[in-house]
């Protein structure tokens, strides 16, 4: 599978997951021919780990990769709305509505912040938010194609619960929030902020 679109900045998230054994159709289409053909994978012979272990380390580096997706569209959400903010506030000749729209920046800044590393020189910097020790958990459940460790089992719950923490608070700041800044906006005829939808930001990734 492919890695998570936007993540490549976080080299544990590069690699997607990794395929189960099965048989797998593989398809090559060269000008109007296509040729088929079957190819079986099987669980290295020198593993000692179970169908049941493989089962639980895939189970368990999907809902890791989907975190790292749901963050990525959240962190890229939230950039968007920042600069659409910054480019009203740019024209905004009402020092109130430029205020207004400087601290919904700060706030979304403030937002992103406490998702990702934000210093120069990212990871190297030894600043660790929720993006880079997400990426670490799953390169390390992603990296061994044995049983995850109990360690890394609660950790996927613990990191689930802090996902569904941000998504609840950006919910707050595009929806709620985002009102009265539209609400200013359209009194000055100026062109609201939009939010992206995951369905348009699926699309972009494609």
């Amino acid at each position: 599978m492919p890695p998570t679109a936007g993540l490549v900045q976080n080299e544990f998230a590069f690699y997607g997951p990794q395929v189960q054994a099965g048989t797998y159709t593989v398809k090559v289409t060269k000008g109007k021919e296509t040729y088929s053909s079957q190819l079986k994978l099987v669980p290295d012979p020198r593993s000692k780990s179970t169908a049941a272990d493989r089962a639980l380390q895939h189970k368990t580096v999907m809902q890791l990769y989907d975190m790292l997706g749901q963050l990525t569209f959240i962190v890229d959400s939230t950039n968007d709305l920042r600069d659409q903010a910054r480019q009203r506030a740019a024209s905004a000749g009402d020092s109130g509505l430029k205020d207004q729209l400087n601290g919904f920046v700060q706030k979304l800044e403030d937002f992103r912040s406490s998702l990702v590393s934000v210093k120069e020189g990212g990871m190297i910097t030894g600043e660790k938010k929720l993006r880079e020790r997400l990426g670490e958990l799953y390169g390390g459940v992603n990296g061994y194609c044995g049983r995850p460790t109990q360690s890394q089992i609660e950790s996927a719950a613990a990191f689930q619960k802090k996902m569904d923490e941000a998504a609840s608070q950006f919910q707050t700041i595009s929806g709620p929030g985002l009102q009265p800044i539209n609400a200013s906006l359209q009194s000055k005829n100026l062109e609201p902020l939009k939010t992206i939808s995951r369905e348009d930001w699926d699309k972009k990734q494609k």
